[in-house]
C-alpha cells in the first residue's frame, strides 16, 4: 500500500480575515476559501484551484481598494471661556474616498475664529473600517476694549481690557462730585446714557 505525500497549503490573506491551513494529498485539489477585508473587494487568489497540489505552497489573496470608504470631518469652535472646544454640529461632513489613500479636510473660514493648526488633524489615511475622523479646531478671537475719559478729574471708568469674541461685559463709570456724566461714546457716536453699559464684544 502506497500513500501519497501530504502537502501543506497556506494562505496569505494580505490583510483579510484569517484562513485555515489545508493539508492536501499529492494530486488532489485544495479547497478555495473565502476571506474579507474592510474597505476592500476581493479580487482573486493567485492560484488555479483546478490544478492538483504537487508541493507545499502559499497562496496569496488579491484585493481592490473600495472607492467609497466613508470618513468624517468635524469642526470645533472654542467656547466663551476659552478653556475648551465645542463641536459645530451643522458643519460635520460625512465624505467618502478610496481606501488607504490620504484625505484632506477643507479649511473653512469662520468669522471671529482662527484655525488652530497645531491641534487640528488636517489630513489622514482613509482606513478601510471607516474610522477616520479629521478634526479641525478654531480658536476664538479676542478684542481689546479701550476706555478713555475726556476729563481725568471727572471720575473713574472700569472693565476695559481684552476679551473673547461674543463675551458679554459691562463697563462702568463713577462720577466725582461736581461733574455730570454725559454718556458712553464710540468715536462721535453716543451709544449709552447709563453709567453701566453692557454689550457683547464683537
Amino acid at each position: 500500500i502506497y500513500r501519497n505525500h501530504l502537502y501543506t497549503v497556506s494562505f496569505n490573506t494580505n490583510g483579510g480575515t484569517g484562513v485555515s491551513t489545508q493539508h492536501v494529498e499529492e494530486g488532489y485539489l485544495a479547497q478555495q476559501p473565502t476571506t474579507t477585508r474592510a474597505g476592500y473587494t476581493f479580487s482573486s487568489w493567485n492560484y488555479d484551484f483546478s490544478s492538483p497540489i504537487r508541493s507545499n505552497i502559499t497562496i496569496n489573496a488579491n484585493w481592490n481598494a473600495n472607492e467609497n470608504t466613508p470618513y468624517k470631518v468635524e469642526y470645533y469652535s472654542q467656547n466663551l471661556d476659552r478653556n475648551g472646544y465645542e463641536l459645530i454640529v451643522s458643519e460635520t461632513e460625512v465624505l467618502a474616498g478610496k481606501t488607504d489613500t490620504t484625505a484632506y479636510a477643507e479649511q473653512k473660514i469662520f468669522e471671529h475664529f482662527t484655525l488652530n493648526r497645531i491641534m487640528s488633524a488636517l489630513s489622514g489615511n482613509i482606513d478601510g473600517d471607516g474610522s477616520l475622523v479629521l478634526k479641525l479646531y478654531y480658536t476664538r478671537d479676542t478684542y481689546t476694549i479701550s476706555l478713555t475719559k475726556n476729563n481725568t478729574k471727572a471720575g473713574t471708568i472700569t472693565n476695559g481690557g481684552t476679551y473673547a469674541y461674543d463675551k458679554s461685559i459691562t463697563i462702568t463709570a463713577t462720577t466725582n462730585a461736581g461733574y455730570t456724566f454725559l454718556g458712553w461714546y464710540e468715536g462721535e457716536t453716543k451709544i449709552s446714557d447709563n453709567l453701566s453699559y453692557s454689550f457683547n464684544v464683537d
